[in-house]
């Protein structure tokens, strides 16, 4: 199931608060976890940009490429493990969202930064386990409520 949207808004509270009391000390000073907070929040902010890079997010938090790769291995990821991994359930909760019916898949997906319709098919289907149709239908169809015995 996708990440719930209280958590991502939590996580996002939280990168603020951390941000926030980090003050101006230059991001290179930032302790570890405050640079990969800076990175984490400026790549949610930035999914749905196809050209979303390792540079531009190295690049728009002062840190080397060396250091930014090195943060996410200190979290057990992949800069393109992440953005992908995110952008997939982005894309999920978008499915399931009732509001955004009327945009078809390719729609969605467009808008969070996939540009390959073949590759985002492929990628989600490999994340849940069934196809981005078979996902929105699942999560909007309406429920049959058992009959009573």
């Amino acid at each position: 199931l996708p990440i719930s949207q209280a958590s991502l808004l939590a996580d996002s509270l939280c990168n603020l608060v951390a941000l926030a009391a980090a003050g101006d000390i230059p991001s290179t000073r930032l302790q570890p976890e405050l640079q990969m907070e800076a990175v984490l929040a400026f790549c949610r902010d930035n999914l749905h940009d196809a050209d979303l890079s390792p540079q531009h997010a190295a690049d728009h938090v002062g840190i080397s490429l060396r250091t930014l790769y090195s943060r996410f291995g200190q979290i057990g990821q992949t800069f393109g493990r992440w953005v992908l991994q995110s952008r997939l359930e982005a894309c999920a909760r978008a499915l399931c969202d009732p509001n955004q019916r009327l945009l078809n898949i390719s729609e969605i997906a467009y808008r969070w930064g996939f540009n390959d319709l073949s590759h985002f098919n492929r990628a989600f289907r490999a994340h849940f386990d069934m196809t981005p149709g078979e996902w929105r239908n699942a999560a909007l169809s309406p429920r049959v409520s058992p009959s009573p015995d």
